[in-house]
């Protein structure tokens, strides 16, 4: 069953991101499309993590955006999470994200990212679930529906799920998931 969640990964990382490579989210400025970057919507950048809103989708939460264009952290540009209905095998729940970092993508540490979910009381349910991310910047985590007693696609909306990257300087972008409704 492990095997079958790396694979899932594998393919929600190849199958995510923008298809150049180009990273075309402006989130250095204030600017972008109502992501994750640095709250408010005004010059900097930042974690997204002092409230950022914007469309559905977009990451928020965590520890205050920065002020200043010249932050090295990595930024959330969206952040979302779903139950994946499986035909032949077991539903997943998938949590789906794409970062950018000021010194490019390809420099966020792949293996070092983790998810958490707590429900209402604040615990736990699902400890340090890792996160991986590819050179793009699309980054993946999902296990299967039951595997995690209290979360399972019909109780996932209950939880808070929150999701932390880091760079190879060891800067980091959190950011709390939202859940999509398909």
């Amino acid at each position: 069953m492990r095997m079958m969640r790396w694979w899932l990964v594998a393919a929600v990382l190849m199958g995510c991101g923008d298809k150049d490579g180009s990273g075309s989210e402006d989130t250095a400025d204030g600017g972008g499309s109502g992501a994750a970057d640095g709250g408010d919507g005004g010059s900097g950048s930042g974690d997204g993590s002092d409230g950022g809103s914007g469309d559905t989708g977009s990451a928020s939460g965590g520890d205050g955006g920065a002020t200043g264009g010249d932050d090295p952290s990595p930024v959330f540009v969206e952040a979302t999470y779903e139950c994946s209905v499986g035909t032949t095998s077991p539903d997943a729940i998938l949590f789906i994200a794409q970062v950018d970092d000021p010194q490019g993508a390809d420099t966020l540490d792949r293996l070092a990212g983790t998810m958490v979910c707590s429900n209402s009381s604040g615990g736990a349910v699902v400890p340090d679930l890792p996160l991986a991310c590819g050179p793009d910047g699309a980054c993946a985590a999902s296990f299967i529906d039951g595997d995690y007693p209290g979360i399972t696609c019909a109780t996932a909306p209950d939880h808070a799920c929150v999701g932390t990257v880091f760079d190879e300087d060891g800067n980091q972008a959190t950011a709390t998931f939202v859940w999509i409704s398909r």
